[in-house]
Protein backbone atom coordinates (compact mmCIF):
# COMPACT_ATOMS: atom_id res chain seq x y z
CA UNK A 1 0.00 0.00 0.00
CA UNK A 2 1.12 3.24 -0.83
CA UNK A 3 1.78 6.46 1.38
CA UNK A 4 -1.05 8.10 -0.41
CA UNK A 5 -3.31 5.43 -0.13
CA UNK A 6 -2.62 4.84 3.88
CA UNK A 7 -3.21 8.57 4.20
CA UNK A 8 -6.26 7.87 2.22
CA UNK A 9 -7.70 4.99 4.15
CA UNK A 10 -7.17 7.02 7.19
CA UNK A 11 -9.12 9.71 5.74
CA UNK A 12 -11.93 7.35 5.04
CA UNK A 13 -11.54 8.52 1.16
CA UNK A 14 -11.72 6.07 -1.84
CA UNK A 15 -9.36 6.86 -3.66
CA UNK A 16 -10.70 6.13 -7.55
CA UNK A 17 -8.40 5.32 -10.32
CA UNK A 18 -8.20 9.00 -12.13
CA UNK A 19 -8.19 9.04 -15.64
CA UNK A 20 -5.03 10.05 -18.35
CA UNK A 21 -4.84 13.24 -19.62
CA UNK A 22 -5.04 16.84 -18.28
CA UNK A 23 -5.44 17.98 -14.26
CA UNK A 24 -8.35 18.21 -13.20
CA UNK A 25 -9.59 20.14 -10.42
CA UNK A 26 -10.82 17.40 -8.03
CA UNK A 27 -9.66 13.70 -8.68
CA UNK A 28 -12.94 12.34 -10.11
CA UNK A 29 -15.29 10.51 -7.44
CA UNK A 30 -14.13 12.94 -4.54
CA UNK A 31 -16.00 16.14 -3.46
CA UNK A 32 -13.74 19.34 -2.76
CA UNK A 33 -13.72 18.67 1.06
CA UNK A 34 -12.13 15.02 0.23
CA UNK A 35 -10.00 16.42 -2.46
CA UNK A 36 -8.39 18.94 -0.52
CA UNK A 37 -7.62 16.54 2.49
CA UNK A 38 -6.14 14.11 0.10
CA UNK A 39 -3.57 16.69 -1.11
CA UNK A 40 -3.19 18.40 1.93
CA UNK A 41 -1.99 15.04 3.26
CA UNK A 42 0.25 14.53 0.25
CA UNK A 43 2.09 18.31 0.76
CA UNK A 44 2.52 17.19 4.56
CA UNK A 45 4.19 13.62 3.89
CA UNK A 46 6.32 15.45 0.68
CA UNK A 47 7.22 18.62 2.70
CA UNK A 48 8.40 15.66 5.58
CA UNK A 49 10.24 13.75 2.96
CA UNK A 50 11.68 16.85 1.55
CA UNK A 51 12.80 18.99 3.40
CA UNK A 52 12.94 17.16 7.08
CA UNK A 53 14.68 13.66 5.99
CA UNK A 54 16.29 14.81 2.69
CA UNK A 55 14.70 11.66 1.46
CA UNK A 56 14.69 11.88 -2.68
CA UNK A 57 13.68 7.98 -3.03
CA UNK A 58 10.47 8.84 -0.96
CA UNK A 59 10.11 12.28 -2.50
CA UNK A 60 10.14 10.46 -5.82
CA UNK A 61 7.63 7.74 -4.64
CA UNK A 62 5.12 10.70 -3.72
CA UNK A 63 5.59 12.51 -6.71
CA UNK A 64 4.65 9.60 -8.49
CA UNK A 65 1.67 8.70 -6.51
CA UNK A 66 0.64 12.48 -7.41
CA UNK A 67 1.12 11.93 -10.98
CA UNK A 68 -0.98 8.80 -11.04
CA UNK A 69 -3.69 10.26 -9.34
CA UNK A 70 -3.73 12.85 -12.04
CA UNK A 71 -2.43 15.86 -9.71
CA UNK A 72 -1.67 19.25 -10.65
CA UNK A 73 2.09 19.32 -9.58
CA UNK A 74 1.68 23.34 -9.80
CA UNK A 75 -0.86 23.26 -7.01
CA UNK A 76 0.83 20.61 -4.76
CA UNK A 77 3.92 23.43 -4.98
CA UNK A 78 1.74 26.15 -4.74
CA UNK A 79 0.92 24.29 -1.05
CA UNK A 80 4.73 22.87 -0.40
CA UNK A 81 6.28 26.37 -0.82
CA UNK A 82 3.58 29.03 -0.04
CA UNK A 83 2.86 27.78 3.38
CA UNK A 84 4.85 27.74 6.34
CA UNK A 85 2.95 25.54 8.31
CA UNK A 86 1.22 22.37 6.42
CA UNK A 87 -0.53 21.33 9.33
CA UNK A 88 -2.21 24.85 9.55
CA UNK A 89 -5.19 23.96 7.85
CA UNK A 90 -6.40 27.44 7.17
CA UNK A 91 -3.34 28.40 5.40
CA UNK A 92 -3.46 25.41 3.22
CA UNK A 93 -7.08 26.43 2.42
CA UNK A 94 -6.71 29.91 1.61
CA UNK A 95 -3.84 29.19 -0.93
CA UNK A 96 -5.61 25.82 -2.11
CA UNK A 97 -8.83 28.18 -2.93
CA UNK A 98 -6.68 30.55 -5.29
CA UNK A 99 -5.27 27.81 -7.46
CA UNK A 100 -8.89 26.16 -7.45
CA UNK A 101 -10.05 29.61 -8.69
CA UNK A 102 -7.72 29.63 -11.60
CA UNK A 103 -7.78 25.66 -12.32
CA UNK A 104 -11.88 27.05 -12.84
CA UNK A 105 -10.89 30.24 -14.69
CA UNK A 106 -8.61 27.70 -17.29
CA UNK A 107 -11.10 25.30 -17.41
CA UNK A 108 -13.57 27.77 -18.41
CA UNK A 109 -11.62 29.43 -20.85
CA UNK A 110 -10.80 26.09 -22.56
CA UNK A 111 -14.41 25.13 -23.29
CA UNK A 112 -15.01 28.52 -24.25
CA UNK A 113 -12.30 28.29 -26.61
CA UNK A 114 -13.56 24.68 -28.34
CA UNK A 115 -17.15 25.65 -28.50
CA UNK A 116 -15.77 28.65 -30.68
CA UNK A 117 -14.12 26.16 -32.66
CA UNK A 118 -16.73 23.93 -33.26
Amino acid sequence: MTCLQQSAQYLRIAVPKSSQGSFQPCIEGLNILENSQLVFSLVRQLSQAQFVLADRQHSERLWQEAATLNLDPDRIIRLLYGCHDHDDVEAMEAIDQGWRQEAHLEMAKGQETASRAS
